[in-house]
This record gives C-alpha cells, structure tokens and sequence, in this order.
C-alpha cells in the first residue's frame, strides 16, 4: 500500500517531551476559532498558568480541580487553553488532561486537539492511545481525531498501521472510522481497498460505514456498496440514507429509483428517506421504516434499529447514522455524538432531531453543543436557533458565546437575540458595550 507511517523505525513509545516540538493545531471544527481561546482576563491567565504548571507537576487532580474551580462559563475554553499549551511540549500528558476533564463538549474537544497533535509528533504512539480508551465518548472523539489525522496524511498507510496492531474490537471501530474518512477525501483508492477484503462481519460494518459517508456526497457511489449489503439492517439503513441526499440532488431521478425497487424493506426504507428529504415530519416516515416505531422488521429491531424505534428517536438519518458507529452507545449517547458530527454539514437534520426529544438533560446538552457548532460557520445561524427555543432552554452560557461574536460582526443580529433572551439587564447592557468597543 502507500507510504508508511513509521510502524518499523517509528517510535510508538509515549511521548514525553522529547523530540520534535509538533505545530500548534487549530482547534477542532466543532469550537470556535483558535482565535476565540484567548484569555483577555487577567484571572483566567492566572488560571490556565497555575493548571499547567500542576499538570506538568503530575498533579492532574489538582489541576483539573483549578480548572473546575473557576467560572462556570469560563471553565470549557480555559481546559481547552490549558490541553493546548501542554500539547506544545508533553502530548502524552495533554492527552491525561484531556481525558481528565469533566465529561461534556470541552472534553471531547480536548480530547480531539490532544489525538491530532500526537499525529503529528508519533502516529503509532497517537493510535495505540486511541486504541485502548475504554470510554464511549473519548474513544470516539479520540479515535476519529486520529484517524481523521491519519487519512489525511495518507489513507493507505493509515489503514496498514492500524490493521498491524492485535485484533480487538477496539481496532476494528478505529478501523471503520478510517475507512469511512477515506472514503470522503479518496472514494476510489478506499473502495479499491475494501474489495480485497474477505467477506465477513467486519467488512459489512467497512461498506455501511463507507456508503453511509459516500451517501453525504456522491449517492450513485454508495448505491454501489449498498448492492454490496446482504438483505437486513444494515443495506435499508443505507439506502434510506442514500435517498435522502439524493432528493436534495435530483428530487425526480431519486423518486424513480425508489419506485423501482421491489417491495419490501429496501423499498420503504428508500421512500421513507426520500420523505425525510423532503422535509416530512418523523412521524409519517416512522411507520414506513423497518425496525422503527410501527413498522416491520426482519431483524429484530435490535441495534440501531432499537434506538431508532424509541419513542423520541425516529430519524431515518440517525437510525442510518447509528448503524456505522461503534457498538455499546447509549441512547444520549449517541445523540450527542450524531450533533456532534452532523451538527456542522447536516443542520437541518440535526434540527429535526431536536425537535424529537422531549425536555430533558440530554435535549439540553445537544442544544448547547449545536449552538457551539453553527458558531464555527455563521453566529447569526446560531443566534437563530436560539431565538427558535422557549426562553427556558436558551442556555445563558450559549447566549453570552454567541452575543460575543455577534458583536464584531453585526450588531443588528445581537441586539435582537439580547432582546429576548432571559439574561439579567445589567448583563445584556454589559455585553452591548463590549461590542461596542
């Protein structure tokens, strides 16, 4: 295969700070700009100064209790601050603090800037890291931030390192994940790779996770590999998938397609996603999914299937979705890790999720996370999903981010958020003056 990362000759050793200093990273797409992590603050300098030094101390304890002492808006970005400076010098220990931090959308962004930084200093020693987590959600932030690294360096090689270390189910979820990215960025070199593989469970969880990405952008490609897909699961959640993007693309040309497929799962899966396209609440497609709420299901509904069937879960997408991640995710879960990845290219998908789940923590924390994500591409679309949602639900910590960048972009769109937003007087003037400013 192509080049090679350094599996012979490469140091897979943990990095202790030594060797080349790698570049600093951007931020992962899911924060805003590196350039919002500046500390204005005086006392979050402080902060951030007296963390690292106990880090680098090996008083992680210590130094995520500072963290976690200071303001509770503030605590997200000044862990993310204190990972990144630590990343400059001790990759093995960021990554410690990284993993350290309290569970949320900060730690799964350090966790990502942590995975990406190894990369580049010490693939080997960044997967065999990923490789071992044990936690849902830092095994999968971690593992796709290495990967993602990985492929975009060279895919072939990528996948040769990976598939060196000992068979696990932990390799084999890295595995897919890289075999999904390549998919993205090289669709012919990747599905080259994939047809030499020999047929078995894992090379049906490499296709459904190939097509479902190829199904974002090229649907006639992952049309291919969902023909690949013996009759179940997986193949209708693909297909429903496919339909989907293809109705954004060729509304008439994917209403043909779906018509002429046999009736059966693969059928009402297809016309259910061409619904969704279509933007036809959950509720009319639900009973036409197979394994979802009402409908048949050759398979049991377990799985994804299962999720997708509960009461407040009945996305095509997210069942199609659900289908090529790892195994073992709960239900939040894995709604937080559907907004986090899909929050950014699939916006409206993601809103008909939220408009699922019903008013409870979980709904929350994927509001706030999606807020997060629509301010990497445009403040003003964050702003209007916060005006979307009762006053209740309108984080103030969310609010304040996004009345932060409004304000050096257009003031017209802050002052209507701040009008309506359930903040203190005091602080909606405060923060016109900063923008002011």
């Amino acid at each position: 295969m192509g080049g090679c990362f350094g599996l012979v000759g490469c140091n897979s050793a943990t990095v202790q700070g030594g060797g080349t200093t790698p570049r600093r990273l951007a931020m992962p797409t899911i924060t805003p700009a590196p350039a919002a992590l500046k500390l204005p603050a005086p006392a979050d300098a402080a902060v951030v100064a007296s963390a690292v030094r106990r880090a680098r101390a090996r008083e992680i304890s210590a130094a995520v209790s500072m963290l976690n002492a200071a303001d509770a808006s503030k605590r997200g970005r000044l862990g993310e601050e204190v990972v990144s400076i630590l990343a400059d010098d001790n990759l093995a220990l960021a990554a410690a603090v990284a993993l350290a931090l309290p569970a949320g959308t900060s730690q799964t962004t350090a966790v990502d800037l942590a995975g990406r930084a190894w990369v580049l200093s010490d693939p080997a020693a960044a997967l065999a890291w990923a490789i071992q987590l044990s936690e849902v959600n830092t095994a999968i932030a971690g593992r796709r931030a290495v990967t993602t690294e990985l492929v975009r360096t060279d895919p072939a090689a990528a996948i040769d390192l990976i598939q060196a270390f000992p068979a696990s189910n932990a390799r084999d979820d890295t595995l897919v994940l890289a075999a999904g990215a390549w998919a993205r960025r090289r669709t012919d070199e990747a599905l080259a790779w994939l047809a030499t593989l020999p047929e078995n469970e894992l090379r049906e969880r490499l296709t459904s996770s190939m097509g479902f990405e190829l199904a974002q952008s090229n649907p006639a490609r992952a049309l291919e590999l969902a023909e690949q897909l013996p009759d179940g699961r997986n193949r209708w959640l693909l297909l429903s998938a496919i339909a989907q993007t293809w109705v954004a693309v060729d509304a008439e040309a994917a209403l043909a397609w779906a018509q002429k497929l046999p009736v059966g799962d693969a059928r009402e899966a297809a016309f259910a996603g061409v619904e969704t396209g279509f933007g036809v609440p959950s509720s009319r497609t639900s009973a036409s999914v197979p394994g979802a709420r009402g409908g048949s299901s050759r398979t049991g509904g377990g799985g994804a299937a299962a999720i997708a069937a509960r009461d407040d879960v009945n996305s095509p997408t997210f069942a199609a979705w659900l289908a090529t991640q790892p195994p073992g995710l709960s239900r939040d879960e894995a709604i937080l890790e559907y907004v986090r990845q899909r929050g950014v290219p699939e916006p409206e998908s993601v809103a008909r999720l939220l408009a699922q789940i019903p008013g409870t923590s979980v709904r929350q924390q994927a509001i706030d996370l999606q807020v997060e994500n629509l301010l990497v591409v445009s403040p003003e679309r964050a702003a209007d999903l916060l005006r979307s949602l009762p006053r209740s639900e309108q984080s103030p910590d969310a609010i304040e981010r996004t009345a932060r960048r409004l304000g050096a972009t257009n003031p017209a769109a802050l002052e209507a958020l701040l009008d309506q937003a359930l903040l203190p007087p005091d602080r909606k003037a405060e923060l016109l003056r900063e923008a002011r400013r």
